[in-house]
């Protein structure tokens, strides 16, 4: 939740951001630990989750529904050729979030960092703890280059 709120705020540059990032976040986390990567209720918690965060945002439910559900979906049929590597990882799911809002009538920014969000506060938060920690690693590296 405090990842989620620290990126919406720095996003959106906005206390109400913040909140929405926050939400979104522990949402995200909590759709995953409910149901597997993959299933009906995985997809479709992750669809309401993107259509709340949109509409808290002053978007459109129906892109953000469709960023994040077909995002949890392609992020569970990932190529195994891209596992393993956080920025392919990212890029994929982000793709096919922004793809998906346009189809939506949605915007293709928003529906990337949807899908971003989808992704890094749920199927990172699953996994074993190697890989996990190997993410973190980078993830903070990655932190770094954008502060300085």
């Amino acid at each position: 939740m405090l990842g989620g709120a620290l990126a919406g705020g720095i996003m959106g540059g906005s206390f109400k951001s913040m909140l929405v990032g926050g939400l979104t976040g522990a949402m995200f986390g909590a759709v995953g630990d409910a149901w597997g990567a993959g299933t009906f209720g995985n997809i479709a918690g992750h669809a309401a989750v993107g259509c709340a965060s949109s509409s808290l945002s002053g978007g459109d439910c129906g892109s953000g529904a469709l960023a994040a559900g077909v995002a949890a979906y392609g992020s569970a049929n990932m190529p195994s050729a891209l596992k393993g590597n956080l920025a392919y990882e990212i890029a994929f799911a982000s793709a096919f979030g922004g793809i998906a809002s346009v189809a939506g009538g949605g915007n293709f920014a928003n529906g990337t960092v949807t899908a971003a969000f989808g992704y890094l506060f749920n199927e990172l938060q699953h996994q074993n703890p190697a890989k996990a920690a190997a993410q973190k690693s980078f993830r903070r590296r990655t932190f770094d280059a954008f502060r300085s």
